[in-house]
């Protein structure tokens, strides 16, 4: 297969040729011109004639023979890219005047998008296969080939035109024989069209494309636009099974795109593929194909299952409908009575079988209505009945959790308020937003194994003529009962303990048992036994109680063990300062500033002046601040914590006399005025100790030791005052100090 081209040198005649094989057939032919040219199929080894048919006006002219084979010698040669690959280019010759390139692709199977730009729009493109056919015809528009591993590309420029100086030359790969390329976007429904698409091509990125399920006869209107307000657009093709670009620019309306093959009901595909515009090297495009044979492709209009069926009043309800062709601008509906409430459609899926729309009951009537789907195109489809049920019970004021959340306390729940008036409430304690089994009461005694989680409760409101309401109480922290340190199980178990420090150097816990006693020890050798120890609250945080130290010199230690852990003079510490042997007195009340940190008491020896040290959030203490002034009459004061159930820690003070004495805290750190307890009391005792609530009934009690060393136990009452006494055991007098 040969290209023959005929061109004028000099003289205004025209020529024409024809070629002859052996036998004097006419293989192919050429009309009058000055620059023209045709291909021809040659026997290959065998003579052939050209004939040349001048004028009777002189001229001279070249006659030009070109392999169009892949054997072809003298073209560009280069493979075919990727889809969105760049382009190449060269300089157009004079116009009637061809240039070659030879474009390679590794299997026959494959399908390649041809295409050439220039400055001025003239150049047009002129394909061949490896056997010389001709696969794309000479035109100035892009076209698509297969068939071949090599491809001879002719370009030029009709004679009647002007030859820009370069030109852009596109060769990419939009199909395998698998299939559409994997760069090629795969469109699962074009029912209404596809897109909008948008993006920016330059010549680094000359095209995209993207495959489409069309059925055999589908119809487009384009609508193409450049963003940033060019005026040269992108340009499209569409390619049908038999590779036919059927995309027609009709002005000013803009191109049309068809799909033009034999009646099928299955679907044929086709490839979209859009590049840049003849005349520009960028575009910032927007393309959307709009059907204009409604519906394309093969799926027909259906609708099917519409969910739920059913929503509360005053709520918004997402319906979902099922089908195929679905379409952005059908509506689902309920009617009642004359009234009609519309759900406004907020998606459809990209397979166009699920519609998404948001149906808003708000003052819709309880009871039933009847639900029908809307369709774009004036069909009603009738999908059964929509129940819209009446709201729930209103939580108005959330539930609350009374009492202190610490192991062992007794917690209640508050069930806030609702509207309109519940019948009846249930409830479902939960730890760290997980429900605890059994726990479904108004009240929970909190389990030593839930310390540090949070504690919430949630309360169901049930009424008859509504569906139920729940809400969920903030959420309270579970911390060591104040002065529990530790327990059998290795934890805090929700019973305060007493310190001792015994003649030998051990620091224990004695732990209480819950019934008035102890029984268990959690200890520390190495202490010297002359030590001041504090039952202090939780200094770092990790809501277990710790305790206070102070050396034999004068150092006051904040001692952090783990929760449960014993105290040694290994355990981590803070060091609080030094100069604490100007007291005699150090105890902890519990809270008595109202922030919720236990604070620090403590008497100079001097002058009997109270110092308050409040607690601080670091764990520290802040400076020292007298509240009460000359307290030298005590020969005991101790800090009790709450006696009186208002949440701020109260003191005892024994007078030499025997008197006992209460101050209440204020919860602002200052102390009300003293209360008299007892008038006459514990001239026997050596110590007094405010021990917590070591009997389980939610009262902090105190211990006292005689001087025998029996020690007895007073039962706080829960209104600071306390029972009379109980004998707990003897046998305590070894221990150098009680705390």
């Amino acid at each position: 297969m040969e290209n023959f081209q005929l061109q004028a040198v000099s003289g205004t005649a025209t020529a024409e040729f024809s070629v002859l094989d052996p036998d004097g057939k006419l293989l192919c032919e050429v009309w009058p011109s000055r620059s023209t040219w045709t291909t021809c199929a040659l026997t290959p080894g065998a003579a052939h004639t050209v004939l040349i048919t001048g004028r009777d006006t002189a001229a001279e002219y070249t006659l030009t023979r070109r392999d169009v084979t892949a054997t072809a010698e003298g073209c560009t040669t280069g493979p075919a890219t990727p889809v969105g690959g760049p382009s190449t280019g060269g300089t157009l010759r004079a116009p009637g005047m061809l240039v070659c390139r030879q474009v390679t692709t590794g299997d026959a199977g494959d399908v390649l998008h041809l295409d050439v730009r220039d400055p001025l729009g003239t150049a047009n493109l002129l394909a061949h296969g490896a056997d010389g056919e001709t696969v794309c015809r000479y035109r100035n528009e892009a076209c698509a080939v297969t068939g071949s591993t090599t491809y001879q590309v002719l370009l030029g420029v009709p004679t009647s035109l002007r030859a820009a100086d370069s030109y852009r030359f596109d060769a990419l790969r939009v199909a395998t024989a698998a299939g559409p390329a994997d760069e090629c976007a795969k469109v699962p429904n074009v029912s209404y069209g596809y897109g909008p698409v948008t993006g920016t091509l330059d010549e680094r990125h000359t095209a995209f494309c993207a495959s489409l399920p069309t059925a055999y006869a589908d119809r487009f209107d384009l609508e193409i636009s450049d963003t940033s307000g060019g005026t040269e657009t992108a340009v499209p093709s569409l390619y049908d099974a038999g590779l036919d670009n059927n995309c027609t620019l009709f002005v000013p309306s803009g191109y049309r795109c068809a799909v033009s093959e034999p009646y099928t009901r299955e679907v044929s595909p086709s490839l979209l593929v859009v590049g840049l515009p003849e005349k520009a090297s960028r575009t910032d495009y927007s393309v959307e194909l709009v059907c204009s044979s409604s519906p394309c492709g093969v799926e027909k209009r259906t609708v099917g299952k519409v969910s739920p069926t059913s929503g509360t009043s005053g709520t918004e309800v997402t319906m979902t409908v099922e089908g195929t062709a679905l379409h952005e601008d059908d509506e689902v509906a309920i009617h009642r009575s004359g009234r009609t409430v519309t759900a406004t459609t907020t998606s459809v899926s990209a397979d166009r079988r699920t519609l998404t729309a948001v149906l808003d009951l708000t003052g819709a009537a309880v009871g039933d209505w009847s639900l029908s789907v809307h369709t774009h195109y004036g069909w009603q489809y009738g999908k059964g009945t929509f129940t819209v049920a009446p709201p729930p019970v209103e939580n108005t004021a959330k539930p609350k959790i009374t009492g202190t959340a610490r192991v062992g306390a007794l917690l209640t729940a508050v069930p806030g308020t609702w509207t309109p008036t519940p019948d009846s409430y249930t409830y479902q304690w939960r730890a760290d937003g997980r429900a605890i089994s059994g726990a479904t009461s108004a009240t929970y005694r909190v389990p030593s194994s839930l310390l540090g989680e949070k504690l919430t409760v949630a309360v169901t409101a049930h009424r008859s003529d509504r569906p139920d309401g729940t809400a969920v109480s903030a959420a309270r922290t579970v911390a060591a009962a104040p002065r529990d340190h530790a327990g059998t199980g290795g934890r805090p178990d929700g019973v305060a303990d007493m310190i001792t420090v015994s003649t030998g150097g051990w620091l224990t816990f004695q732990q209480g048992d819950g019934a008035g006693g102890f029984s268990g020890k959690t200890s520390a050798l190495g202490w010297s036994n002359s030590v001041l120890v504090v039952s202090f609250g939780d200094l770092d945080g990790d809501r277990c109680n710790d305790v206070l130290v102070r050396t034999d010199g004068g150092e006051l230690r904040g001692y952090r063990p783990e929760c449960g852990d014993p105290v040694g003079p290994e355990t981590p510490y803070t060091s609080l300062g030094t100069g604490w042997n100007a007291y005699d007195v150090l105890t902890s009340p519990g809270d008595i500033t109202g922030d919720g940190r236990a604070d620090l008491l403590g008497r100079r020896s001097a002058t009997g002046d109270i110092q308050l040290f409040a607690g601080r959030s670091d764990g520290t203490l802040a400076a020292g601040r007298k509240i009460r002034s000359a307290w030298t009459s005590y020969t005991k004061i101790v800090g009790v914590g709450d006696l009186d159930g208002d949440g701020h820690g109260e003191v005892l003070a024994h007078r030499g006399d025997g008197a006992l004495f209460r101050y209440d805290g204020t919860g602002t750190g200052l102390l009300e005025d003293r209360v008299l307890l007892v008038a006459n009391w514990g001239l026997s005792y050596d110590t007094l100790v405010g021990v917590g609530d070591i009997t389980g009934d939610g009262h902090a009690d105190i211990v006292v030791r005689d001087r025998a060393g029996v020690l007895y136990r007073n039962n706080g009452k829960g209104n600071g005052t306390f029972t009379g006494r109980y004998e707990i055991s003897a046998g305590w007098g070894g221990y150098k100090g009680l705390f």
